[in-house]
């Protein structure tokens, strides 16, 4: 249950009141005194552990002081090293509508870590940000990351709709190494203004996880993928392979057959070096007696438990912060109620005990504790992506002893995904839409919603959707480039995040023209030699605008959308073949090998958006349009393209700034599938006092990561992972 009663205190005599939390999970300082870590029986406390800021009657400043740390845990009962803030392990903030946010977040993690990005930043998952541009937390596009033994202090007004978000490193791939959690935006009045009745709350916080740190699994990305471009001192692309465990709330199982070869069974079934196959023989938490690490009595090595009690429903907060996998989370001998969509109310719908989400997606269900009391298994189902074992809570009903349900747990592959037409049925709720709409045919339950309990900030846009004035469109695919690398790429260009070694918000708040200015032209092709590890910040990268320049042959650079304020934008985004538009530099005939397509969760920043339509095959202008939901279509910031498919969406221009827009797949990204919405250029705000310094040398995203630059740079670290191939296709 979320505790609601801890007390704030507000320090008067400043501007705006400074209040502090009291509860001792809550890591928060009144001034530079460093937050003391709370301690456990492990020594590391995992999330989502939280504090509720109490609702003020005019706005505080929840303040918190973050110190970054390497810590080693298990969360899958694996041991590795990972990523904390303060000694927690992924750890919730919970703020009041209205209220300042102010994290003061300390890198103390050591040089030698390996990043591909020097430093951290921190985004706010959902946040628009309106008003606080320079607060987004996106390395080299609002900011330069935070240098190791230097802070920032993130601070803007929560102007958002009351529900569930994310926060989460956004420099490199630290969140592969658990530099991530909840955020939690309470409504004022708290839940007597909410537009939902239930007893109590909880968050499951779904991640997956690698037994490998994020950046040095992504080094090799960079890596020749054409094995003619490889050398020995190059080393050669190798993918990172599935997840090897999901956890939930920070705790999941690894089961590894290469080491259980010869120790007996499981279920029976005796294992071998050879037969085993993790998607046959995932064993749930606790389950094990093939590996030590995985006995219950390993305090590394647990389970998470819901407890409810029979007859309460409770409204569950459901958060992808997935590196890789779409899951689909189900709920053992119960069915739930979706309610909102990335803090959206929708019109409750339930597709029986089932909920999928994909990388970056939340979802708030309700469930009635209304099952015979006992045990029941929670399970998050990896699809698309077999060879990845399932995460396993316990649902648990008070008053019956916490233990392991006695059923079979669901295997990956046991549940289809949503189809077409469960995704499309996910509508707004119109109640939202149109505050005279009548909600009687809503299913049970329904919502209490109307203007005066439904609470959106004054500067929230019109959820009606309004007319489009400009359409543009995105085919993302899979190029190999001439220097032998793979690519995502949208309209043939994959992003760069750097150069230059400052950020774009910055070069354009500079000069407003900035883009314009240095656009290439339509036909530009960019001269793609092997590149260096490192660059100044005097180079100047080629600008190709989105939507407009769609160079012949894949490329890379700054891949911009420019808009002005007051537009309403249709983004037609198509899932296209790997080598589509000659996208594989060695010629036609080979390039016909490479027609795999992913499906692929794409995120905005700085805006929710309304998803038209979702569709099979290719998008066609004459007909495609006619599927449009343009009544009650869901408002969100995250949403899935399917492979083989198209989807539409639509967004209002009313937030200067730089905005990304990006592949949720953390490795996608990473190699280019992503741009940057530069929004109202003149309108950008002056930057914070406070603002990292950038480098006068940064790193080079095409950088191959050579064996010799890596072990010379990171060496002592010790975490480079060895050149061998491994999983299937990125």
């Amino acid at each position: 249950m979320l505790p609601r009663q801890f007390p704030r205190i507000c320090l008067q005599g400043v501007a705006t009141k400074v209040c502090l939390c009291l509860a001792a999970v809550c890591y928060l300082t009144s001034g530079p005194t460093r937050a003391q870590a709370v301690s456990s029986s492990s020594g590391l406390l995992r999330g989502p552990s939280r504090a509720l800021l109490q609702d003020p009657r005019s706005p505080g400043v929840a303040q918190y002081e973050w110190h970054l740390t390497v810590a080693q845990a298990a969360p899958d009962c694996f041991l590795r090293d990972v990523i904390t803030v303060n000694r927690q392990f992924q750890p919730t903030i919970d703020v009041t509508q209205g209220d300042f946010l102010q994290v003061n977040v300390f890198n103390d993690l050591p040089a030698t870590y390996p990043q591909t990005s020097t430093g951290v930043s921190i985004h706010w998952h959902g946040l628009s940000q309106k008003g606080f541009e320079w607060q987004d937390g996106t390395g080299y596009a609002s900011q330069c990351p935070i240098p190791p033994g230097q802070n920032f202090t993130y601070l803007f007004q929560v102007n958002e709709p009351a529900g569930t978000y994310l926060w989460h490193d956004h420099s490199s791939q630290l969140r592969a190494d658990g530099l991530q959690g909840a955020l939690i935006v309470h409504a004022v009045g708290g839940q007597a203004a909410e537009a939902w009745t239930y007893d109590e709350e909880q968050t499951l916080l779904l991640s997956d996880w690698f037994h490998g740190e994020g950046n040095a699994m992504g080094m090799t990305l960079e890596r020749p993928f054409d094995l003619t471009k490889a050398t020995a001192e190059s080393g050669h692309w190798r993918w990172v392979s599935l997840p090897q465990a999901v956890t939930i709330n920070g705790h999941g199982n690894f089961l590894d057959c290469a080491l259980i070869g010869g120790l007996g069974n499981v279920n029976g079934t005796a294992l071998s070096e050879t037969a085993c196959k993790v998607t046959d023989y995932t064993v749930p938490p606790g389950r094990s007696t093939q590996l030590p690490w995985a006995q219950p009595s390993n305090p590394g090595c647990t389970h998470a438990n819901v407890t409810v009690e029979a007859g309460k429903t409770y409204r569950l907060r459901l958060i992808s912060a997935v590196s890789l996998v779409y899951l689909t989370v189900c709920f053992e001998g119960h069915n739930v109620t979706l309610i909102t969509a990335d803090a959206s109310p929708i019109d409750p719908i339930s597709f029986g005990p089932c909920v999928d989400l994909n990388s970056g997606q939340r979802y708030d269900v309700l469930l009635t504790a209304n099952a015979a009391p006992g045990n029941y298994w929670i399970s998050a189902q990896p699809q698309y992506r077999m060879g990845t074992p399932s995460g396993f809570a316990v649902l648990n009903y008070k008053g019956v002893g916490a233990a392991l349900p006695t059923s079979a747990p669901s295997q990956p592959g046991s549940v289809k995904p949503w189809s077409l037409s469960q995704i499309n049925s996910i509508h707004s709720a119109a109640a939202l839409l149109n505050p005279g709409a009548s909600i009687a045919s809503a299913p049970q339950p329904q919502p209490r919603i109307s203007p005066d309990n439904y609470i959106f900030t004054s500067n929230a846009p019109n959820l009606q959707v309004p007319a489009k004035t400009r359409t543009v469109g995105f085919n993302q695919t899979q190029p190999l480039i001439a220097t032998g690398q793979i690519r995502w790429a949208l309209n043939n260009v994959a992003h760069d995040t750097v150069p230059p070694c400052t950020p774009t918000l910055l070069d354009v708040y500079n000069n407003p023209n900035y883009v314009e200015q240095f656009a290439v032209p339509a036909n530009a092709i960019r001269n793609l030699t092997a590149p260096g590890q490192q660059v100044g910040a005097s180079q100047q990268p080629d600008i190709y605008l989105g939507g407009v320049n769609f160079p012949d042959q894949p490329t890379t650079g700054l891949n911009i959308l420019s808009v002005d304020l007051g537009e309403v934008v249709e983004i037609v985004l198509q899932n296209s073949p790997a080598s589509a538009f000659n996208g594989d530099y060695r010629g036609a005939a080979t390039a016909a090998s490479r027609t795999g397509q992913e499906q692929h969760p794409f995120h905005l920043h700085g805006h929710h958006f309304w998803v038209l339509a979702t569709g099979n095959g290719t998008w066609d202008p004459n007909s495609s349009p006619a599927s449009y939901n343009l009544v009650n279509p869901v408002y969100r910031d995250t949403y899935s393209l399917l492979a083989n498919g198209w989807a539409v969406i639509r967004f209002e221009a009313n937030n200067p700034g730089v905005w990304l827009y990006h592949c949720h797949i953390q490795w996608h990204m990473f190699i280019g599938s992503n741009l940057y919405v530069v929004e109202g250029a003149e309108h950008i705000s002056k930057p914070p006092d406070n603002y990292p310094a950038c480098p006068a040398i940064c790193t080079y995203e095409d950088a191959p990561y050579t064996t010799p630059y890596v072990a010379s740079t990171y060496g002592a670290s010790g975490y480079e992972t060895p050149d061998a191939v491994g999983g299937p296709s990125a």
